[in-house]
């Protein structure tokens, strides 16, 4: 159905990373642990240090050192006392009567959430430039099938879902990396 095989999308990072690379001042890092574990360079990262030999290696991490310097002074500031973890006590009236059985495990682990849905009536915030995932692929795609069964077939079914494709895929404005795709 004319869908990109995800190797694409492998393959277009790889040209990003290049097209930005191509800066003037640039830093590249890496994290050397995940939590208390080692990590792994990249291949990308092994290869070029595997041309440019240990030279290229010494005068990366000469030139790197002085930053990590910068970026460890950050932590040797004054110290701050931790603000006191909320404790929001509202009145017996505004509590909730009942709870959901998942909301239960939630007033365990989490009751600032439960006083903020209940008591304060606050939903939480959709993530910011979040691309639309499989879902809501799913739910155009279904739009577009059910338009094209509902609406009245006057000349040529092509032209009709072409149409229909265009006015859907126009009232979503997706991303044009996801827009290209779908």
């Amino acid at each position: 159905i004319g869908l990109e095989p995800p190797e694409r999308r492998i393959g277009q990072l790889g040209h990003d990373l290049q097209m930005a690379a191509g800066t003037r001042k640039l830093i590249l890092t890496r994290a050397l642990r995940n939590g208390t574990a080692p990590t792994v360079a990249s291949r990308w990262l092994q290869r070029l240090l595997a041309v440019g030999g240990p030279s290229l290696a010494n005068d990366l991490r000469s030139r790197g050192r002085d930053l990590i310097d910068w970026a460890g002074r950050i932590d040797q500031g004054q110290s701050v006392p931790n603000a006191p973890r909320p404790s929001p006590k509202p009145p017996a009236e505004l509590q909730p009567k009942k709870y959901s059985f998942s909301e239960v495990g939630r007033l365990r682990r989490d009751p600032y959430a439960i006083y903020a849905r209940h008591i304060l009536r606050l939903d939480p915030i959709a993530p910011f430039n979040l691309d639309p995932g499989p879902a809501e692929r799913g739910s155009l795609y279904h739009r577009i099938v059910d338009r094209f069964v509902r609406e009245e077939k006057t000349g040529e079914p092509l032209s009709l879902i072409d149409r229909i494709l265009h006015e859907e895929f126009d009232a979503v404005a997706l991303p044009p990396h996801i827009d290209a795709v779908w």
